[in-house]
């Protein structure tokens, strides 16, 4: 017996992402009220593509905006929960530390680069700060690390759907470093004149 239009169209509503078609989220959402005939979505598309060939350098400036920003819930959306476990492969768990063991890689070269600056300054005047400004950075991306790695771990243990990512740690490491290497010339410009 082959299901009716109707049962095929709620179905593929059912099967719907939450937030977008691109989000793999643990949610689902069903509208409470009626789909739009195709004939509306149709006239609104045809609207927006004549809006944005009139304004091409708006499509191109803000069309990475449409993409990113997820749909706010509406009133009339109904929360769902995905009934399929998340599985996880144990490739995860070793790519997790390799991710882990990239980041000390990066922290013990900047220990190692600021104890030898250290070891090898002359002792008298500004030459040892240049080494003791790298050594806190050093020990704030090992315990970033360590941080990174157990909350990844435990999310990977808890299956779940994510997000992963870190997108402020990374940032803030790389200013630090930055600041860092900005002090030591400063440092080293002011050792020189003096």
């Amino acid at each position: 017996e082959r299901p009716s239009p109707a049962n095929m169209e709620a179905s593929m509503e059912e099967k719907t992402p939450l937030l977008g078609g691109q989000s793999s989220s643990a949610f689902y959402f069903l509208p409470r009220v009626a789909p739009t005939a195709s004939a509306d979505v149709e006239a609104e598309d045809a609207a927006v593509h004549e809006h944005l060939s009139a304004n091409p350098q708006r499509r191109q400036l803000f069309s990475f905006l449409r993409m990113r920003r997820p749909r706010p819930l509406e009133p009339h959306d109904e929360v769902k929960l995905r009934k399929v476990p998340v599985k996880v492969e144990p490739k995860v768990f070793f790519s997790n530390e390799r991710t882990f063991l990239a980041w000390l890689h990066m922290s013990v070269t900047l220990a190692s680069i600021s104890i030898a600056i250290v070891a090898f300054a002359d002792h008298k005047g500004w030459s040892q700060v240049y080494g003791l400004l790298l050594l806190p950075v050093a020990i704030a991306f090992s315990v970033y690390s360590l941080f990174i790695y157990q909350r990844r771990a435990a999310m990977i243990r808890r299956r779940d759907p994510g997000p992963y990512e870190d997108r402020v740690g990374p940032i803030l490491l790389g200013t630090i470093l930055m600041v860092a290497i900005v002090l030591q010339f400063a440092v080293k410009v002011y050792d020189m004149t003096t």
